[in-house]
């Protein structure tokens, strides 16, 4: 089965609900979608870095021990879940994306209350 494309030159649909991500508090805010790409196997990754190793997943709302995490760790707990936010043809599409990402989630934070 194909996998669905987009506009930012994704060429697979990330696997984790952006919807469902845990939150890190920081100095004058805090963090939900932080990400970062990295290429694996030719193609440029999108991975959160935002996540909970103590699960040793990228977790979710319900994580207990969210933390940020380094794009070493990002690329330890995709290659054992398999979990990323999109495939992209190169970094600038990834990029593109992420920051598309972070808007959404803005005004998804913005509806659930959060500042």
């Amino acid at each position: 089965m194909a996998k669905k494309r987009s506009r930012w030159g994704q060429l697979e649909v990330g696997n984790i609900d952006a919807y469902d991500r845990p939150m890190v508090k920081r100095p004058g805010g805090y963090s939900t979608t932080l990400s970062g790409s990295s290429e694996i196997d030719g193609k440029e990754v999108l991975l959160p870095h935002v996540g909970d190793l103590t699960e040793g997943t990228f977790g979710t709302e319900k994580s207990r021990n969210p933390t940020i995490i380094t794009n070493k760790n990002a690329k330890m707990l995709y290659s054992k879940t398999g979990k990323h936010l999109g495939k992209f043809r190169d970094y600038r599409a990834a990029d593109q994306y992420s920051k598309a990402l972070h808007e959404m989630q803005v005004k998804d934070d913005a509806r659930k209350g959060r500042k």
